[in-house]
Order: C-alpha cells, then structure tokens, then sequence
C-alpha cells in the first residue's frame, strides 16, 4: 500500500513539473511586456497628477488609455499559453483515442476560451485597473492632507505596490497558470473520452491549506493557526468524474469554490483560490 502512494504520488509531481517547466518558460517571455504596461500606468496617473487631475474618475480616466493594451497582452499570452498546453494534454491521451473517431481540439473549444476571455478575462483587467487606481488615490489624499510636495507625493506613487516587480510576477503568474490549466481542460474534454480527473498540488508549505505557525517568541509549545481561506491541500491527490465540479474547501466557515479545474473562476471562485495558485490537473481514462 505505501509502494503504491509513493508510485501515485511520483507520478503527480512529474505531472506538475512537466507543467512547471512549461509555465516558467511563458513567465519568463511575458515578465517584460507586463512591466511595461506598469510602467504606462505609472506614467499615466502621474501625468494626470500634474495636471491637476487627481480624482478618482481622473486617475481611472487615464489608466483606461492604457487597457485596449492590457487586454491585448492578456489576450496573447491566452491563446499561446493554452494552445501548447491543450495540445501537451491532447499528445498525452491520444494513445486512448480510436484513430477513426479521432477529433480535432481547438476549433471546437476556441469557442469557450473566446467567452472566457470576454467575461473572467476582461474582469481581471478591470481589477488590476481599479486595484492600481485605488492605490494611487489613496496616496495622492494622503500626500495632500500631510501637505508634502508635488515631488515627495510623485515619489511616494512610484513606490506604491501596485507597480512593484511582486505586483508584475503576480500578475504574469496568474494569467499563465489560469490559461495553462484551461489549455488543459478544454482538450481533454475535447477527447470525448470518458477521463477520471486529478487535482495536483506542488506538496510544499506554500500550497494553500497549510497552517501558519505563530511568530511570537515565547517558549511555550507553538500552536498552529487555523486554515484562513481556500484548501487546496485537502483536495491534493483526489480524483473525481471530468464532467463533476471541484468542491475546493474552505477554512474560514465560507462555501466551498466550485471549479471546473484549478484556477477557474467561471462558477465564482473567489480571487484567494485563484490568484498565483501553483496547481494542475491530471487526466485518468476509464475502462481503457
């Protein structure tokens, strides 16, 4: 029995870091683009700042000159992340397939990466937009109230978080493992096969669902925090039918997410289950 886990679980960390590989190398190429596009941003509020327009409908006024691009970076790196991933997870489960009734993936399900991108995908551009206005107000009211200069006010904005290197990788990281996993998805429900999936944590103590250990230096025994927010520790391993929705517990007493596969937000995930997770999906065919 303990062969058989550590055979099972050998063969979910090589899933993983078969995508790992894969997901670093679209990091690495999208890095650049996404911290120009901070850096307009930037650009733009503080222009608007020196004109004396600091409002909140200013600032989001002059970030919107810079969304037609935002959405052509996200758009772009979708379809490239998703199409080497589909067609990854359609190479694997072709040796399932019969060769007469063999289909073809994308054009059937270019249909739903469309729709994604139009709704989930179009709302994380607005949320990066209205997260990175909010910030920059923020810190003009604050510079205003405290009566600080115009140049210790524009210094203070371009060393806000919203346009930090973390920021950037958050962002880039997202966007890659949310199009990788779709990717994914789409082409093995594409093979028509009857699949069993697997939800794949990367097993370390980053993975949401581990508790934090309290920092205080007494030396009394250290007890470990409750699990605040998405588990995905508790679901790491666990095989359910393709068609059924992932029922991702929660520790702070609120509904389980439903996802179709990790990083969906299409049935109301919320945002601490999606944004930077690190997991993928395994398929398993049945009766094969």
């Amino acid at each position: 029995m303990a062969k058989t886990a550590r055979r099972n679980r050998a063969a979910e960390v090589r899933v993983f870091l078969q995508a790992n590989r894969r997901r670093e190398g679209f990091v690495k190429s999208y890095r650049a683009r996404c911290r120009r596009l901070i850096k307009t941003d930037l650009a733009l509020c503080l222009r608007a700042f020196k004109a004396g327009k600091s409002s909140p409908r200013d600032i989001q006024a002059a970030l919107n000159r810079n969304k037609k691009a935002w959405k052509k970076f996200q758009r772009e790196l979708f379809f490239t992340v998703w199409r080497v991933f589909g067609d990854a997870t359609w190479k694997s489960l072709q040796p399932f397939m019969k060769k007469a009734e063999e289909p073809e993936w994308v054009a059937p399900q270019s249909v739903f990466a469309d729709q994604h991108l139009a709704a989930e995908g179009a709302a994380r551009v607005q949320a990066i937009s209205e997260s990175t206005r909010a910030s920059v107000v923020k810190t003009l009211r604050a510079g205003a109230d405290a009566k600080l200069s115009q140049r210790a006010i524009e210094s203070n904005v371009r060393a806000l978080g919203a346009f930090s290197d973390s920021r950037i990788e958050k962002i880039v990281r997202t966007e890659v493992g949310i199009a990788s996993n779709h990717g994914s998805h789409a082409a093995a429900k594409q093979t028509g096969l009857k699949l069993k999936k697997q939800w794949i944590t990367v097993g370390d103590t980053r993975v949401r669902g581990n508790p934090r250990k309290s920092t205080g230096k007494s030396k009394r025994k250290k007890k470990k925090k409750a699990v605040i927010g998405s588990n995905h520790k508790k679901i790491n391993g666990k095989k359910i039918p393709m068609e059924d929705l992932w029922e991702v517990p929660r520790g702070d007493g609120k509904p389980a997410d439903q996802m179709e596969f990790p990083m969906d937000g299409s049935h109301g995930a919320r945002a601490d289950s999606l944004i930077h997770c690190r997991c993928v999906e395994g398929y398993q065919p049945i009766g094969v």
